[in-house]
């Protein structure tokens, strides 16, 4: 009787009759992130070409990227083909640019095959071709870029002989019961028996063995464990694990599945009999997770058990087996840091906060250890030693403190109670961390004409303020990881306080020249650390960590959340603020939009012409211009006197964006007795604010009005009278009630101009005695 029949696996070595999973393993890494023509041969010695591909990108690992291209097959495959399976991921642009790929077997179309953001796994069924195949899956009509991986076919085989051999138990009751797998586990004379399976024959009419050719060991329902991360190797035995049977070294899949490629003759059931088979694992070294459990299985459907052609066949659908469950044991045996600063501010607690695991001896966290672990520190540590209870392996120090600025200090950790389990963290300096005072972004040209080859970051601060230790970092929006890291060390910000990172090609020279089109358009992000390069790789996540300063920017995109909240910024700037992007770059002042300025000073959004006052009838009149303005909003007048702070009393609005003198005027018309402190807050569109200069009036019981400016004197000092004077002096004391300069008025002045050039700096009080009384108000000189 003839039976045709299809059966699933992933992955198959070496087979005569056909192959199962390429997974890129192979792939070229050569000119990795560039599209070229790959050729490589893949897991099952099938040769491989990709047309337009990049090898950097992956999914489940590896996997080939197509831009506009295809991948195919060079050499026919034998065995047929009965589904194919593949996953696949767009890996730039938008949701606008996803898609399908075509697949096809011998150049006929089977089907196609979509992709997005997501990584997404889809099978084409009942291709069902027989004998020699090629597969070729094609992305051409696009440049839109998708990355592939995994890609696993079924076989296609027609067979004369029965096709009802199976397997059928054992029940769990008689499964191996280890309860427990050590972490220790973790060599091949250490492995541990943990399934066994009945492989019976039932075609006892055929006359033939059972040849085994693949076994497929999945996991069960209950199963929590990653096999592919956990089991380090496995095997199969005939008798308990007194010997083993020869197999291509097995395969673990990422969806949990154990493939043993086994030689023909090396296991045959013979016709009519049965055999017990064994699978024996141990443990990886390094990335397990405690409690974690196994449960091994023989699926009775999509089984993945495959016999030779010559002999009895599977069936479709068997009795399956069912290990019991096994959980993977972490015993801790020493302490381990896994997370520390390597340079943190004095008097803050260290960041990130300092993190300690208990461990077995190859660095897997026992999750069931909750016991005391204390800190101490070669440095001056506030309440050392510092005890924090563990929770799942794990304590957090969140409060760690230095008192004293040290170098080349380290911490250490012990089992509280115990003193055992010394351990010794990294060494770490205590710093006072430079401040945006010391050095800061000042401008930032991310789109300039042409091919981008006049791109600048511009750092301003402290003249020849020593750079060491700071790391300049580019982030990108897509992903909100780093893409460029440029360490300072050694530099200093020249003698007008001044450092470029750019292009050569601009009119500037760079301090540390990039190549042209580095810096990208956005929404993207530079930002100025306490750290080194080394601590961002590309692909880096945005961290607030030894944050100094940093600008999130836009060229007309939508904010980017993380950008914002990973680098504690509220703001982002658009560089096409004013629609003239490519000839305009983005300054503080607070942050702004005008003509690049590399190291130079930064046009001001509000230049100021002077702050005036007068005193009219039992007015304050207040009048100012400015020379510039750069998207102001408005000025808040605020007002102080002797007693109490400055408090907003009105608002002018402001021109918002002009190059010619401005004039606004202020009146108060219900001034306090005794002296008026006046300023303007110059408030931008992005609620950042500057103040100006202060002036003031003094208001007394008579119509006399005692007028200064300014109050902040350099060397001379104009004094106004409301009214002409009829008779009087001024009186200069300072605090120590001292008379430092007196003058008599003569009748009919109104301004009196001072010399105080001589005055050491200081506070000074003004008393103008009159016959209408006296009046005071205050200055300083500086």
């Amino acid at each position: 009787m003839k039976k045709l029949f299809t059966f699933s696996f992933l992955l198959i070595l070496n087979l005569s009759f056909g192959q199962g999973l390429e997974t890129f393993t192979n792939i070229p890494t050569s000119s990795a992130s560039s599209y070229l023509i790959r050729n490589w041969t893949g897991d099952n010695s099938v040769s491989w070409t990709a047309t337009d591909a990049r090898t950097d990108q992956t999914i489940n690992g590896k996997a080939i990227t197509i831009r506009n291209g295809y991948l195919e097959s060079q050499a026919n495959i034998s065995g047929g083909v009965g589904s194919i399976t593949l996953t696949t991921q767009r890996k730039f642009g938008n949701a606008t640019e996803d898609g399908n790929l075509t697949v096809y077997v011998n150049n006929n179309s089977v089907g196609t095959v979509p992709y997005s953001g997501t990584a997404t796994t889809t099978t084409i069924s009942n291709i069902n071709v027989s004998g020699p195949i090629t597969i070729k899956v094609s992305k051409e009509g696009n440049a839109y870029r998708c990355a592939i991986d995994d890609l696993t076919w079924t076989t296609y085989i027609v067979s004369s002989n029965d096709n009802d051999s199976e397997v059928d138990g054992p029940s769990p009751s008689s499964q191996p019961d280890p309860i427990f797998i050590s972490s220790l586990n973790d060599s091949d004379g250490e492995s541990v028996k943990v399934f066994d399976f009945d492989i019976y024959d039932y075609g006892s009419g055929d006359g033939v063995p059972t040849i085994v050719l693949l076994t497929t060991i999945k996991s069960g329902s209950n199963n929590t464990a990653n096999w592919l991360n956990s089991i380090g190797g496995a095997k199969l035995s005939l008798d308990g694990g007194t010997t083993f049977v020869t197999t291509a070294t097995p395969v673990i899949t990422s969806d949990n599945n154990i493939i043993f490629t086994i030689p023909s003759g090396n296991l045959e059931i013979s016709d009519g009999d049965g055999e017990t088979v064994s699978l024996f694992i141990y443990l990886k070294n390094t990335g397990l997770i405690d409690n974690s459990i196994f449960e091994f299985t023989v699926s009775a459907t999509t089984h993945g058990f495959v016999a030779d052609g010559s002999g009895s066949q599977f069936a479709n659908t068997m009795g399956g087996a069912v290990s019991n469950q096994i959980l993977l044991d972490v015993e801790a045996s020493e302490l381990r840091f896994v997370q520390q600063p390597s340079s943190t501010n004095v008097n803050v607690a260290m960041s990130p906060a300092v993190t300690v695991e208990a461990s077995d001896v190859n660095g897997n966290r026992d999750l069931d250890f909750t016991s005391s672990i204390s800190i101490t520190s070669s440095g001056t540590l506030t309440g050392s030693p510092v005890t924090v209870a563990a929770s799942n392996g794990l304590a957090t120090f969140s409060s760690l403190t230095h008192t004293v600025l040290g170098t080349g200090l380290t911490l250490n950790a012990e089992r509280n109670g115990t003193g055992d389990w010394d351990e010794q963290s990294n060494t770490f300096n205590i710093i006072t961390l430079p401040t945006v005072d010391d050095v800061r972004i000042n401008e930032v040209d991310s789109d300039t004409p042409g091919t981008d080859a006049a791109e600048f970051v511009e750092l301003f601060g402290t003249p020849n303020f020593d750079l060491s230790g700071l790391v300049v970092v580019f982030f990108n929006g897509n992903g909100d990881i780093s893409y460029y890291a440029a360490d300072l060390d050694g530099f200093n910000l020249d003698e007008n306080g001044y450092f470029i990172l750019g292009n050569s090609g601009g009119s500037f020279t760079p301090d540390i020249p990039f190549s042209g089109n580095t810096l990208q358009n956005g929404a993207d992000a530079v930002a100025l650390y306490y750290a080194n390069a080394t601590n961002f790789p590309n692909g880096t996540a945005v961290t607030s960590v030894n944050l100094i300063d940093a600008l999130v920017y836009d060229s007309d995109d939508a904010d980017d959340s993380g950008l914002l909240s990973g680098l504690n910024q509220v703001e982002q700037i658009n560089e096409n603020a004013n629609g003239n992007i490519e000839t305009e770059s983005i300054q503080r002042g607070s942050w702004f939009v005008a003509s690049p300025t590399p190291r130079g000073e930064n046009t001001l959004p509000v230049e100021m012409l002077g702050l005036t006052i007068e005193v009219k009838q039992k007015y304050a009149a207040l009048s100012w211009k400015t020379a510039t303005e750069v998207n102001a909003s408005h000025f808040e007048i605020e007002r102080a006197t002797e007693a109490n702070l400055f408090k907003g009393i009105g608002k002018v609005l402001a021109s918002g964006n002009s190059s010619e003198v401005k004039s606004y005027t202020y009146t108060d018309e219900k001034p306090v007795k005794g002296n008026n402190y006046y300023r303007l807050k110059m408030i931008d569109n992005d609620g950042t604010y500057r103040y100006s200069e202060v002036v003031s009036a003094h208001f007394g019981n008579t119509n006399t009005g005692l007028i200064l400016t300014p109050n902040l004197v350099h060397s001379s000092l104009k004094i106004s009278f409301e009214a002409p004077v009829e008779n009087g002096r001024v009186l200069i004391y300072n605090l120590d009630g001292k008379l430092v300069q007196s003058y008599l008025l003569a009748e009919g002045i109104d301004v009196l101009r001072v010399d105080v050039s001589d005055l050491v700096s200081g506070q000074y009080v003004i008393q103008y005695q009159s016959n209408q009384g006296n009046e005071t108000v205050r200055f300083v000189k500086e």
